[in-house]
């Protein structure tokens, strides 16, 4: 998947300070990689892996943030900020598409409690 990082008001493709050739597994790309879970936060209470978790690192070679944005069990977004104030801009930036997530969430709690 393509990273992005927010510049100059645009999101432009970087690429992505996790991948790591001949490490198939997420997880392990992302420990190799130096990043740690600072925030993870389910975008609704349906349980179908929609979320978006923000990890950090101390590595200079890599973005401090990296921000991995999931819908319903699929890879939305990642992206990336190099400091603190990149990470609230590219979180405003991005939250048009966290609200259609909660909507699309929304949608399919009421699905299921109509059923």
């Amino acid at each position: 998947m393509t990273c992005y990082r927010l510049a100059g008001g645009a999101l432009t493709p970087v690429t992505d300070p996790t991948y790591i050739e001949d490490v198939e597994d997420y997880g392990d790309a992302l420990y190799e990689s130096g990043y740690t879970v600072m925030i993870d936060s389910e975008i609704d209470s349906v349980d179908d892996g929609a979320s978006v978790t923000v990890y950090s690192t101390e590595r200079a070679d890599k973005p401090q943030f990296f921000i991995d944005v999931w819908g319903r069990e699929t890879q939305l977004a990642s992206l990336v900020a190099d400091d603190f104030p990149g990470l609230v801009e590219t979180l405003r930036h991005i939250d048009p598409l966290l609200q259609l997530i909660r909507l699309d969430q929304y949608a399919s709690r009421k699905t299921h409690e109509d059923l």
